[in-house]
């Protein structure tokens, strides 16, 4: 039967320490190497490596009344971590370059650079002789329409009381049709304009407002990164006033080298750290790999989208990226980040041997998981009642 590995978790160094030095002096300098139960990883070998530690004797009863606790070491897949430099750029999906939909004048600007806009918000308000014009056109389209409508009806009346020809009814029918069209046409038009089925009834029944001004809206939510307008200036079009980016989420843009591209597939995981919060990772998933390569770089660029609620993520930062590649991944065994004991020779865990417990020196990758990967010279031989432990705090000596 295959010998299982089992280790001492990261306290134990403080349970231990008293039993071989003074309590109070002793304890507290064991647990100031402490480290925070915080995810670690990266892949090693399988091939053992260090020198072993002497044995902490410690007797049974001892160990209970400590309350250390074992668990087993296990073998896993552990994903190749594959670093590399990237840039963050906005969602190219969401950000949008707003534009009048006709020509104007700038009356009022209502929304600056760096503001966060809602969906529908006033950004500006333009004066426009062009809606002015199409306005005239609606009143006159529709009183058309109207006069068409009541000509036909009058012709059908007469029609059917044998007074008039049937010729005339076709002749008020055709008219009718063709008001009634052109008005349709010049109601469309308005509507393209960005005015609302309220905003047009109110044309025709005379309420509306006389001048010609109309609101450039935000198309969805987000916020301003480019502005390009200022009051009195005359715009077309084609013009960009504002651009807005939705940056909930973002993009970031990986160099992969040309060795790496095989190991790198669609839906990786990847771990994200930038200057401006050195402590803070950021995860995403891989969304794109493209097929073409720099010549002069040697790389081919990856697109990582990752969610950015909190606005930390900035386009145009430069971030580190650490990918989780499942192409190459290895088995190691794996053990709680917890159970490291961190000395200035280097890594290491206790294993429980017997009447005690010994160091065992580790080589750990430099990346984080909550089990780590590990290197160390333990021979299959061994017995394979080992164990890792968990004490939890005593006062007592």
């Amino acid at each position: 039967m295959v010998s299982v590995w089992r280790m001492l978790l990261l306290t134990v160094l403080i349970a231990l320490m008293p039993l071989v030095q003074a309590c109070g002096k002793d304890e507290h300098k064991a647990k100031s190497k402490e480290r925070a139960e915080e995810p670690a990883a990266a892949s090693v070998g399988a091939e053992h490596q260090g020198q072993e530690g002497s044995v902490l004797r410690i007797p049974a009863e001892r160990v209970t009344a400590l309350g250390i606790q074992v668990e087993a070491v296990r073998r896993g897949v552990v994903p190749e971590t594959i670093t590399t430099t990237a840039v963050i750029e906005p969602n190219a999906n969401r950000i949008v370059h707003v534009t009048p939909r006709l020509p104007g004048k700038i009356i009022q600007v209502l929304a600056d650079l760096g503001d966060a806009v809602k969906q529908v918000q006033r950004l500006a308000i333009l004066d426009s002789v062009e809606l002015r014009e199409a306005r005239a056109q609606y009143v006159k389209a529709k009183v058309s329409m109207d006069a068409a409508r009541v000509e036909y009806a009058r012709q059908q009346r007469l029609y059917e009381k044998g007074i008039a020809a049937q010729r005339n009814l076709l002749d008020a029918q055709r008219e009718y049709r063709v008001a009634k069209a052109e008005f349709e046409a010049v109601q469309e038009k308005l509507r393209l304009y960005g005015l609302s089925q309220r905003e047009i009834e109110a044309i025709a029944q005379g309420h509306a407002e006389t001048n010609a001004s109309f609101p450039v809206l935000a198309p969805f939510a987000g916020t301003i990164v480019d502005k390009r307008v200022s009051l009195g200036e005359v715009v077309a079009p084609e013009k960009s006033l504002f651009t807005i980016a939705d940056l909930s989420t973002v993009w970031i843009l990986l160099d992969i080298y040309e060795k790496d591209l095989a190991k790198v597939q669609v839906g990786d995981e990847v771990s994200l750290s930038v200057a401006a919060y050195p402590d803070q990772p950021f995860a995403g998933k891989s969304t794109y790999i493209s097929d073409l390569l720099d010549e002069k770089t040697r790389t081919a660029k990856a697109r990582v989208e990752a969610p950015n609620p909190d606005r930390k993520l900035k386009p145009g930062m430069f971030a580190e990226a650490a990918i989780l590649s499942h192409r190459g991944a290895k088995t190691a065994f794996l053990v709680p980040k917890s159970a490291m004991v961190y000395l200035e020779e280097g890594t290491v865990v206790f294993v429980e041997e017997p009447g005690g417990f010994a160091a065992r020196a580790v080589t750990l990758p430099a990346s984080t998981r909550v089990r780590s990967p590990w290197r160390s010279r333990v021979s299959p031989a061994q017995r394979s009642r080992r164990r890792s432990a968990t004490p939890r705090r005593s006062s007592r000596c």
